[in-house]
């Protein structure tokens, strides 16, 4: 189950990193640099203390670390863990706690550290 959404106006200082962002991608870029650009504003904008893009391979049925703040490359079985669960439902997931999500799948965290 989601936790209840919190909406919060945001600030001029929030929209920075957005326009910046947005700036970007009417220029010529490298997808890798593009999606690290982009998940560095969504943390800042949303204060998380992490945050990744996985992408789906569709031959091995897998998803895909592409980008991540101190995580080394990781792929995993498409419907596996938190990842797998937003993947499969197409919903955000804000998740607090990860280790009290049942969704959760800890043995990707012990590979990584």
């Amino acid at each position: 189950m989601n936790a209840p959404s919190r909406s919060r106006d945001l600030s001029a200082r929030d929209l920075e990193p957005i326009l910046a962002v947005a700036a970007k991608l009417a220029a010529p870029f490298n997808l890798e640099t593009m999606l690290g650009e982009v998940v560095d504003a969504a943390t800042r904008v949303l204060r998380a203390d992490r945050g990744s893009v996985w992408l789906y391979e569709r031959d091995a049925d897998e998803l895909v670390l592409h980008v991540a703040q101190e995580i080394v490359p990781v792929r995993i079985p498409a419907g596996t863990g938190l990842v797998g669960s937003c993947a499969r439902t197409r919903e955000i997931i804000n998740v607090p706690d990860c280790y009290a999500d049942a969704r959760f799948d800890p043995s990707t965290d012990r590979r990584t550290g």
